[in-house]
């Protein structure tokens, strides 16, 4: 097997989310959905990463156990997530019920996003600076939901990944090169926070839920629809983005476009709004179902 971390052979193993979230949040039971449609315990959910790459990393896992992880560290542990996903995804076959079924994909179909990664850990793990700081879009801030609990919402297509851990909402976009951090995106979280307040109070947790997805999902998208290139500056001991001239031009939404994009955030698109105005039900168990006979949604 090849390392995730450096791409050579190991015959180690990493959990993509650490033991001690699993702990901490109950998940070693509760199974997350890959973008085959099969599902997979978090405990299962392990790809190769040679023992000194992943006692190195565990660094940052430690740091935001305790809380005190900083922006960086939480762009590179996303991103550590994200390629463990494409690591695991890539060990499965489309029919899990057929053994000459071919493979999900090829991890070498992912080549420079995980060149990318093992750029940014290489640099990282030698003590050098990478620049921007954070290498992408962090955003932490206070759930909506009255209760603490966990949520995780991984989107391949526009790199961008939600975390629920608790009482903190993480969302992290790993190729906007931090564009996002000086956007109305956080003001549009809060919004939701004053609608929910006003709310019956048994509503409010399932209304939050919602917020909190359709938030990360028509973030995710627009960030999707405006990611450009990238130029960088490398050596041993430092990786930077080199910024464009111009911030690279938004596409226009697409309506089935998005009604598919927001199937990996467990919503089903209602309507249509163009760049705004959307109505959305959660993704349900039948919709599932309809999608893996080949019948797509209604919507």
């Amino acid at each position: 097997m090849k390392c995730m971390f450096s791409n050579d052979e190991t015959s180690s193993e990493e959990h993509v989310l650490p033991r001690w979230m699993q702990k901490r949040f109950s998940l070693a039971n509760q199974t997350y959905t890959l973008p085959n449609g099969s599902q997979i315990a978090y405990r299962n959910a392990k790809v190769p990463a040679a023992a000194i790459h992943n006692g190195k990393f565990g660094e940052i896992e430690d740091r935001l156990s305790r809380d005190v992880a900083s922006l960086q560290d939480m762009y590179l542990w996303a991103f550590k997530v994200h390629i463990g996903l494409i690591y695991r995804s890539a060990s499965l076959r489309i029919d899990i019920r057929s053994p000459t079924s071919p493979n999900f994909w090829k991890v070498e179909g992912f080549g420079q996003e995980i060149w990318l990664f093992q750029q940014l850990y290489a640099v990282w793990a030698r003590g050098g600076t990478i620049q921007p700081d954070p290498f992408g879009s962090v955003f932490r801030m206070r759930a909506l939901t009255p209760a603490p609990r966990f949520d995780f919402i991984h989107n391949i297509q526009s790199g961008t990944l939600f975390f629920q851990l608790g009482d903190d909402v993480i969302f992290v976009a790993l190729y906007d090169q931090a564009r996002a951090m000086t956007s109305n995106i956080p003001a549009q979280f809060e919004w939701s926070r004053g609608y929910i307040s006003k709310l019956p109070e048994g509503q409010r947790d399932d209304a939050a839920f919602m917020a909190q997805r359709i938030w990360a999902s028509e973030s995710a998208y627009f960030l999707y629809r405006s990611r450009g290139g990238m130029s960088y500056v490398a050596t041993e001991d430092s990786f930077s983005v080199i910024p464009p001239f111009s911030p690279p031009v938004t596409r226009p939404s697409d309506k089935d476009e998005y009604r598919s994009f927001c199937r990996s955030f467990g919503l089903k698109l209602e309507s249509f709004g163009g760049e705004s105005g959307h109505a959305y039900s959660p993704f349900s168990s039948e919709d599932v179902a309809a999608l893996r006979s080949g019948q797509a949604p209604t919507a």
